[in-house]
């Protein structure tokens, strides 16, 4: 099993812009405790590769003029990124000009790993160390499969069992709330014990109030010092992160015991008229670099820029030099707009 703490490592090479754009995104214990997930996956690209899901590879990632910028940064980083391993030509297409949750405009060619290649989109999600995650939800849904449907029955109640097991705290922590008035929190812990949902709701509540624990003056009425208020706040943190830690151990023994089940539902020949494959890609490197521009060119937004904004080809010219300019630091990189070459020789390679 992976120490938890190299879990927590996973953003320490990603680029400013990108940590300030995780900060905003869920914690593991969040994603894990959430109401929404009946059986939520980490995709950690250390465990699949332990696991030999994990590939190196070339796929392509679909982006806009600001998505390049913050794709060059994050190269060679712990970073995820969505990429399409396989793609129906006429997808790729409409994609490249309406992209997938940007403006669209660019296509690259990345190689890297990709920790997990699904057979459609998975609806992954991040968290705040850059790791994405699924619901196996979204498999089970399509793909209509007896032992798939057990297997993840089997993982969804570990991972509740894991969540009541951990919910049983110190005698000593209990005793702390029970001097402070907690009792509540007590009474919340007893139903955690038999029931999953509600260890879910107890961890999360918990956290909040041990958060708003702050000591003050009105605590030397019971006796409880400031030291201890502090002490029992990082305690209970120690805690949370044991659960953390307890159930990405959980998490990866069931996919070990249930590979051959998890593998046959990422198979595409499974499942029909799938426009393209979502692969989750770490560590990747910019190999080539495709742009339409006159859609740079829309994009573009530089008050110090010398181009008079209402000249389109001023623009133009403009947005070519810097989309040059930004890559001239990848090495081997290369770079063609669709006004002089067809896109179709990048597509092809992966419309099969």
């Amino acid at each position: 099993m992976i120490r938890f703490k190299d879990y927590a490592q996973l953003d320490e090479r990603a680029s400013a812009a990108t940590r300030k754009w995780l900060s905003g995104r869920s914690t593991p214990y969040k994603l894990w405790l959430s109401p929404d997930h009946e059986a939520i996956l980490p995709i950690s690209g250390p465990m699949m590769r332990r696991l030999g899901l994990a590939e190196d590879t070339t796929a392509i990632h679909m982006t806009h003029f600001g998505g390049l910028v913050e794709l060059i940064g994050n190269q060679n980083s712990a970073k995820t990124v969505s990429v399409m391993t396989y793609v129906r030509s006429d997808f790729a297409h409409r994609t490249f000009d309406q992209g997938v949750a940007t403006k669209g405009g660019i296509a690259i060619e990345l190689e890297g790993t990709v920790s997990l290649n699904a057979p459609y989109d998975i609806y992954s999600i991040p968290d705040n160390q850059g790791r994405r995650w699924f619901d196996l939800s979204k498999l089970a849904d399509s793909f209509d499969d007896n032992d798939f449907a057990t297997w993840k029955s089997q993982y969804s109640t570990s991972m509740f069992n894991v969540i009541k097991k951990q919910s049983r705290l110190p005698k000593t922590f209990v005793e702390f709330w029970d001097k402070i008035a907690f009792r509540f929190l007590i009474k919340k812990m007893k139903k955690a014990i038999v029931d999953g949902r509600d260890a879910k709701k107890f961890w999360v509540e918990s956290k909040m109030y041990m958060d708003g624990l702050e000591w003050d003056e009105d605590f030397e009425k019971i006796d409880v010092s400031k030291r201890e208020v502090d002490e029992a706040k990082r305690t209970f943190n120690k805690l949370l992160q044991e659960l953390t830690k307890e159930l990405f151990d959980n998490a990866e023994s069931s996919l070990r015991e249930g590979l051959p089940v998890f593998q046959k539902s990422l198979l595409r020949s499974n499942y029909k008229g799938i426009p393209y494959s979502e692969g989750l890609m770490r560590n990747f490197k910019i190999k080539e670099v495709w742009y339409d521009l006159d859609r740079m060119a829309q994009q573009i937004s530089d008050p110090d820029a010398p181009h008079d904004p209402d000249d389109f080809f001023e623009k133009s010219a403009y947005a070519e030099k810097e989309i040059k300019r930004m890559l001239k630091s990848v090495r081997g990189v290369k770079i063609r707009s669709v006004q002089k070459s067809n896109i179709d020789r990048l597509f092809g390679r992966y419309t099969e």
